[in-house]
Formats: structure tokens, sequence, C-alpha cells
């Protein structure tokens, strides 16, 4: 066997094992990291509630400016939806 192709099966049986290790490793990525949240859920929806008011009353400030009527959040949702 040439040096190249022993070099090559080593590199893929080493990628393979480390790709193995991560799926039957008893803990997850998380617990290894002990990695936790910063922020509750129930703050991370209502960050995310303000966001989207924020945007659409963005959006809303540009659409005036041009003389386009307002948006409502029922209007992205039925074009989000398809409708």
């Amino acid at each position: 066997m040439e040096l190249a192709t022993v070099m090559l099966v080593l590199f893929v049986l080493f990628i393979v094992g480390i790709v193995l290790l991560g799926f039957y490793h008893p803990k997850s990525g998380a617990e290894v990291l002990r990695w936790q949240p910063t922020r509750a859920p129930e703050q991370e929806e209502i960050d995310e509630l303000e966001d989207l008011t924020q945007l659409l009353e963005a959006t809303n400030a540009k659409r005036r400016a041009r003389g386009m009527p307002e948006r409502t959040v029922e209007d992205v949702e039925n074009e989000l939806r398809g409708g």
C-alpha cells in the first residue's frame, strides 16, 4: 500500500471513530459542556413577540411614508400561509 492510501484510511477511521463517540456517548453535548439556557422559555417568547411588534411597526412606518396601507398581523399570517 502507498503511504497516501494508509494515511487516508487512518484519517477516515479517525473521523468515523469521533462520530461514533458522539452518537454513543451517554451524555448529551449540553450536559458535557454544562450548558444552560440564559433565559427562561417564557422570557424568550415575550422577547420574540416584542421583536415582531417592533418589526411590524417599523414596516408600517415605511409603508405610510410611501403612501401604502398598513399591514396587520393577520395580513402577514395570511401571506405566510399562502393565502
